[in-house]
């Protein structure tokens, strides 16, 4: 969804990199995996961080972008063991979101976890 964020923002690849403090080739590639892009937990969180700091309009783009792009996939995996301790890390951030009404935003954190792993297919730990 980076390309979305970076749309969003209105930003040229350059400046999307520049903004977040990443190379411009890690922008290139997401740009070219487009969908398929699964950032590592840290570089999500900057991504996180960016778009959080957003002005509202931004923001709005985003959602309309983002509500463009197909978000399920039949093929979804189930989340590794690795991925738990920053899938509760975004559930403490959809917490704190929602105690400033900031829906918008936990929303966004939800989404990226219910379209990466389906609610029917986690395990007991996941759930």
């Amino acid at each position: 969804m980076t390309p979305v964020l970076c749309a969003a923002l209105r930003m040229s690849m350059r400046g999307f990199a520049d903004h977040l403090g990443l190379a411009l080739r890690t922008v290139a590639k997401w740009e070219q995996l487009g969908a398929d892009t699964v950032p590592r937990p840290d570089t999500q969180a900057v991504l996180d961080t960016a778009l959080a700091r957003a002005d509202a309009a931004s923001q709005e783009r985003f959602q309309a972008l983002l509500s463009a792009v197909p978000n399920v996939r039949a093929d979804v995996p189930k989340p590794r063991a690795a991925e738990y301790e920053t899938w509760t890390e975004d559930l403490d951030r959809v917490v704190v979101c929602l105690s400033r009404q900031n829906f918008a935003f936990a929303q966004n954190l939800l989404n990226r976890w219910l379209c990466r792993c389906a609610p029917q297919n986690v395990d007991d730990r996941a759930a």
